[in-house]
């Protein structure tokens, strides 16, 4: 851990951010297109839904493109358990994982909870196991990329404050 320079951590936060990001889109569209199956049958959405993947892929290609060792980041246990050597980027860190982590336990306690619910009152057709797991990926991926994305733009702010 001694090796890993300042540039690599930041590196690491930034594939970060990246992969929550595209894991955010990708599992809204996913959500979207099994509500569109599941409530409203319709086919013509859930066509339509299918081509929103296609921004997605090309936000992973022009990252790739744009940082080409942004898929080297991501696997070593000290970015997985957060032991980042700078301060901030571990408080920062530590701070999104735990947001994403509350988040992610809220929603899939609903999950237990608001089927129990729909079944008591009958609605069973709302009924998907599948959305509530794609609604928790989604919601904790997110959560993690919004608290993760203001850690530049804070560094860049106490540089300003600093000069």
């Amino acid at each position: 851990m001694s090796k890993w320079s300042v540039q690599e951590q930041e590196n690491s936060v930034k594939a970060a951010a990246f992969s929550s990001a595209f894991i955010s889109w990708i599992s809204i569209l996913w959500f979207l297109d099994e509500i569109t199956l599941l409530w409203f049958k319709s086919e013509t959405a859930n066509d339509l839904l299918l081509l929103g993947y296609l921004p997605c892929l090309y936000y992973i290609f022009r990252q790739m493109k744009n940082h080409p060792t942004v898929l080297n980041h991501g696997w070593r246990l000290a970015e997985w358990y957060g032991n980042y050597l700078d301060e901030y980027l571990r408080s920062r860190f530590q701070r999104a994982t735990t947001m994403a982590f509350h988040m992610m336990l809220t929603v899939a306690l609903l999950g237990v909870v608001l089927p129990d619910l729909l079944l008591k009152f009958g609605l069973d057709h709302f009924l998907s196991f599948k959305l509530f797991s794609i609604v928790t990926l989604f919601v904790g991926s997110l959560s993690f990329y919004l608290n993760i994305r203001t850690v530049f733009n804070e560094q860049d702010d106490t540089e300003q404050d600093a000069n």
